[in-house]
């Protein structure tokens, strides 16, 4: 019997080459990696039977038949240029493109924000309607054990990453359109360099869902022979009405082109969700799906990790990790936390990028802002070379009542430094700063006598 395929990925420790190397494990190919951090998701992989060493260890790439890099991978970093000398080398961006080549049909969900809550909402309907789905996800989703599967029908849901123009190189059949912000600009010089881009994606699709409501989505689709819209006014052709909010969960009416749904209750907190609701509902209508089975995941839809995810709860104070790591993203998460009657908000951001934090440091600050109190972490590089000219600082003016820590440790103490009975502990991010959220839960459950009652 003949040696299975051998691919090893450099990386492996991230949301996006964990969904590579679930998927392709499950497709029968031997599946080994390399990280610098040994974080959880390193972790699982290993319990599923792939070997990872650190990131300066070649003994396991010594034995691939090829690789694939993550864009966190300095391109001079030796492992990354061993491979390039040695065997074929591909980005994470070009094996995606190469594993949707292999599906019939292809759901390609685009944004700025919410693709990972989409894309894990459309598998999720899939799995509901016994389609067996494929997926390429950019979180952990308990319901098909990590961030991707390999599933055995035509279908594949694969989250469409604008950064470095990943999303350029996926065959796309449905493609879906959430909206535009201004994000990754290191890489398209302005926003009207970001909107061509995913004219450019929206272009090759056979069909695209789009929210009407977001101007800069609806601009870049405009040519689009077979655009589908949603929004909350009745000129889409999927729309909500009569909004109830309760405690940050929304209860709304969807009106469908055949008809509507009524008492929508969505079991996630805060109003963006409705537009992701509405994502999905339109693309089950593309896809033919029965109301019935649409009703069931819009209304018991269990979420993604780190979006809104309780870390503890005890007695005086709640503790929640969210993935928010844009301005938008944060004002929304926060707005939502508002209206679930905490005492005060603590806000614990870790901002991800010197160019993100440069260009949007004045928004952060407005978006923070939403929040009792807030703690700034250090600036996460991840991809990008050390610059001493930006620091937290930068949002840190643009706030009141605010404190820069030294590390995440400093975050955890400072965040229960001055507790509040009824108060939320939230750490937000795409970084790591959930480990912080975890320190705060190991020192809260130690000290939870401390707290002061409200006043």
């Amino acid at each position: 019997m003949a040696t299975p395929y051998h691919v090893h990925l450099l990386g492996i420790g991230g949301a996006g080459m964990a969904a590579l190397a679930k998927v392709l494990q499950e497709m029968g190919l031997t599946v080994s990696g390399s990280d610098r951090l040994q974080n959880h998701t390193a972790q699982k992989l290993k319990e599923r039977g792939i070997p990872i060493g650190n990131d300066h260890d070649v003994s396991l790439l010594k034995t691939a038949d090829c690789c694939v890099y993550s864009s966190a991978f300095d391109l001079q970093h030796p492992l990354l240029q061993y491979a390039i000398n040695h065997i074929p080398t591909y980005s994470r961006g070009e094996m995606t493109g190469q594993l949707s080549r292999m599906a019939n049909k292809v759901i390609a969900v685009a944004g700025t924000h919410g693709k990972t809550t989409v894309s894990a909402w459309l598998t999720y309907l899939l799995l509901l309607d016994q389609k067996d789905p494929s997926a390429l996800l950019g979180g952990h989703f308990s319901p098909i054990g990590g961030n991707g599967r390999w599933g055995c029908s035509d279908y594949l849901v694969c989250e469409a990453c604008e950064f470095n123009r990943n999303f350029l190189h996926l065959k796309r059949d449905v493609g879906i359109l959430l909206n535009i912000d201004d994000d990754h600009l290191e890489c398209y010089g302005d926003k009207k360099g970001l909107t061509q881009a995913f004219a450019e994606f929206t272009d090759s699709c056979s069909s695209v869902v789009v929210c009407g409501d977001d101007a800069a989505a609806k601009a870049a689709t405009r040519d689009h022979p077979h655009r589908i819209c949603y929004g909350l006014t009745p000129n889409n052709a999927v729309w909500g009405s009569d909004f109830v909010s309760e405690q940050g969960q929304y209860t709304f009416t969807l009106h469908l082109p055949h008809g509507s749904l009524e008492s929508i209750r969505l079991p996630l907190i805060g109003k963006h969700h409705v537009y992701n609701a509405l994502a999905v509902a339109t693309v089950s209508q593309l896809l033919g799906i029965q109301d019935a089975v649409l009703y069931q995941a819009l209304t018991t839809f269990p979420g993604v990790q780190r979006r809104f995810q309780t870390i503890t709860k005890t007695k005086h104070i709640t503790v929640v990790d969210d993935y928010a790591h844009h301005p938008t993203e944060i004002a929304a998460t926060l707005a939502a936390a508002k209206k679930m009657g905490f005492t005060r908000i603590t806000a614990i951001f870790q901002p991800f990028t010197y160019s993100r934090t440069a260009t949007l440091h004045r928004a952060f600050g407005e978006a923070l802002s939403l929040a009792d109190r807030v703690i700034l972490a250090p600036i996460m590089a991840g991809r990008e070379p050390n610059d001493p000219d930006v620091t937290s600082h930068l949002i840190a003016q643009h706030l009141s009542h605010v404190a820069l820590c030294r590390d995440l440790t400093d975050c955890a103490k400072e965040a229960l430094a001055h507790p509040r009975a009824g108060e939320l502990l939230i750490t937000m991010g795409c970084g790591d700063v959930y480990l912080c959220a975890e320190q705060i839960k190991a020192l809260l459950l130690g000290n939870e006598r401390q707290i002061t009652p409200c006043l």
